[in-house]
């Protein structure tokens, strides 16, 4: 069972999001806060991370970047999911390591299929 850890402050999307992933049979979970996130990541050790930008306190790309630095966390594949939908943030994304950038509003079925194919993705990459 893949594992995915979300981190999103805003309730409503975050309740949703860990639901659908978890009836799509993943063992998910869901953080209110950055903090929480990076605290989580190190202990559940996912096979994806899903982060907003926009978080009070400390933002996605800090997470991002405090991620990278531990070797526990630093392979984590990231993916940000966010309302800016401009290209200097996705740019920047990018430049910490990023790897998908999808912007909000987007439907479950078109988070789950990206969500999929990152990870089958990743498998097929340890594979070779």
């Amino acid at each position: 069972m893949k594992k995915i850890l979300f981190i999103e402050d805003d309730n409503f999307i975050r309740e949703n999001i860990c639901e659908i992933f978890a009836e799509e049979g993943y063992e998910v979970r869901c953080v209110s806060c950055g903090k929480d996130g990076i605290e989580l990541a190190a202990k559940f050790l996912p096979d994806l991370i899903i982060c907003d930008i926009m978080m009070p306190a400390m933002d996605g790309f800090e997470v991002k970047n405090i991620l990278s630095k531990n070797k526990k966390t630093s392979d984590i594949p990231f993916i940000y999911l966010t309302a800016k939908a401009n290209i200097k943030d996705a740019q920047h994304a990018m430049e910490l390591g990023a790897d998908d950038f999808i912007t909000k509003p987007v439907t479950a079925s078109k988070l789950l299929e990206l969500v999929s194919k990152r990870l089958n993705r990743i498998d097929e990459l340890k594979r070779n």
